[in-house]
């Protein structure tokens, strides 16, 4: 772990040999400094990873038709844009490298995502950044999907670094029933690796049946904050919560008031993704203004990324070439900015084109 001294001199390295240009400096100084327990007033910090969601996917990059009004407004008038913001070309890469700050190459995980039937997983032979935010004195929460691998409870999230759990384990499951359908190559003939994937911290989440997912995570996030609003005190920890949102992945299912925003003569497959980007952008909405409205907002940051590029025939990733799983930029370029009340006044609405990476933000 860093010590004070380390701290600065890593800065003063940031500054004056590797040249960093100064709004990512501001942002790396001020996300390490407080991760390592410097200032006693540190920072919420909220991570949002969308799922599968395209360079083209978010209307502020003034290109499409899928709606996100409220993302376009927060990105536009209160964010720092992130232009040139890159992960990994596939689901489990982006969530590995973002937790260990390494990338996915050094641990086995670049080429493939972890599927139900692999007796592996994201190896403890690391700290994780949930393991870096406790140990510094953070509460730390996960909402959504993990995809890090569950061969063994060691590897799941409340044992990784993470005081609670709302989510799955998974790569994707249905939206409505949360049953997790995939082919097990070891299986038996006519059987696959069917299972409910829906838990609180270690247990079987039952009883939301036909809650649809991303309206699931909605509510266990405000779960989460109305603690803290409830229990507001000058003295408690501050927290660092991981939301991974299962949109805009498959399958390809969305209430229909979203699905009927979209023509009805294009494939369901972009309908749907279109109608979950939506939906997506209408629970960010809310989460965001549960946070202003009870005195969480001005204390808080937040960062908002896809894991990596839309996938073929679903998402949009123009002008970029390629879709998700190609290390084209339309795989690997995907939308982020960085909010909250606690960004800098002078950096919202602003637009920075240094790239940066998923690793950086460990």
């Amino acid at each position: 772990f860093f010590s004070k001294i380390k701290f600065y001199l890593a800065v003063e390295i940031m500054i004056t040999v590797i040249a960093v240009p100064v709004k990512l400096q501001r942002l790396m100084c001020l996300w390490l400094a407080y991760a390592i327990g410097i200032d006693a007033s540190a920072p919420n910090i909220i991570f949002m990873f969308a799922d599968d969601l395209g360079f083209n996917d978010v209307g502020y990059h003034s290109l499409t038709d899928t709606q996100t009004p409220f993302i376009d407004s927060l990105a536009t008038t209160e964010s720092l844009i992130l232009t040139s913001n890159y992960v990994q070309r596939l689901c489990t890469a982006s969530r590995a490298a973002f937790l260990t700050g390494r990338y996915p190459i050094r641990y086995g995980l670049q080429h493939h995502v972890l599927t139900n039937d692999k007796p592996y997983a994201l190896t403890r032979q690391v700290s994780l950044l949930s393991d870096e935010f406790k140990y510094h004195g953070y509460n730390t929460h996960m909402i959504g999907k993990w995809h890090l691998g569950f061969s063994a409870w060691e590897y799941t999230p409340t044992f990784r670094g993470f005081d609670t759990f709302s989510g799955f384990y998974s790569g994707y499951s249905s939206y409505w029933n949360h049953i997790y359908r995939e082919s097990c190559a070891d299986a038996p003939p006519g059987q696959n690796c069917d299972g409910h994937d829906l838990r609180i911290n270690e247990d079987a989440a039952t009883g939301f049946d036909g809650v649809y997912g991303v309206f699931w995570e909605r509510d266990e996030t405000l779960k989460i904050l109305a603690n803290y609003a409830n229990n507001a005190d000058d003295d408690a920890n501050p927290f660092f919560m991981y939301i991974g949102w299962r949109a805009s992945h498959i399958p390809s299912q969305a209430p229909l008031d979203y699905l009927k925003l979209y023509a009805e003569d294009q494939e369901m497959s972009r309908r749907a993704h279109q109608a979950q980007t939506t939906v997506l952008d209408t629970m960010m909405s809310e989460i965001v203004d549960y946070l202003k409205n009870n005195g969480l907002w001005d204390n808080t940051l937040l960062v908002f990324s896809s894991d990596n590029g839309g996938q073929i025939n679903f998402g949009d990733n123009s002008p970029l070439r390629g879709y998700k799983n190609t290390s084209f930029e339309g795989g690997v370029r995907v939308p982020a900015f960085v909010s909250g009340g606690y960004l800098s006044e002078s950096q919202r609405g602003q637009i920075m084109d240094t790239v940066v990476h998923c690793v950086d933000w460990y």
